[in-house]
C-alpha cells in the first residue's frame, strides 16, 4: 500500500513538471509568436497531456516503486492513434487563425 502512495506521489509531481516544462519552454512561446487565441491554447495543453498519458502508460509505469501484476503497455493501434490526436491538438492551433 505505501509503494502504491508513492508511485501516486511520484505520478502527482513528475507528470505537471513535465507538462510544465513542455508547456513553458516549446508551446507557449510557440503560441505566442503565432498569436494563438487563448480558446484554442487550451487545446494544445490537452493535446500535451494525451502525450503525457502515452508516456507513463508505456515507459514511466515501469520505472516506479509500485510493482503491481496489472502493468502492461498500450496496444500499437492505441499509441498510433494517441501520437496522432495528441498531434494535432498540439500542433492544430497554430492554424486557427487561419479558420
Amino acid at each position: 500500500m505505501t509503494l502504491m502512495f508513492l508511485e501516486l506521489i511520484r505520478i502527482l509531481v513528475m507528470l505537471p513538471l513535465i507538462g510544465g516544462l513542455l508547456w513553458y519552454t516549446v508551446f507557449g512561446p510557440l503560441y505566442e509568436i503565432f498569436q494563438v487565441p487563448e480558446g484554442y491554447r487550451v487545446i494544445g495543453a490537452a493535446g500535451i497531456w494525451v502525450f503525457l498519458f502515452m508516456l507513463y502508460r508505456n515507459s514511466l509505469q515501469f520505472t516506479g516503486w509500485y510493482k503491481g501484476k496489472e502493468k502492461r503497455k498500450l496496444p500499437r493501434l492505441a499509441v498510433i492513434s494517441l501520437t496522432v490526436v495528441s498531434l494535432f491538438m498540439t500542433v492544430g492551433p497554430l492554424f486557427a487563425r487561419f479558420l
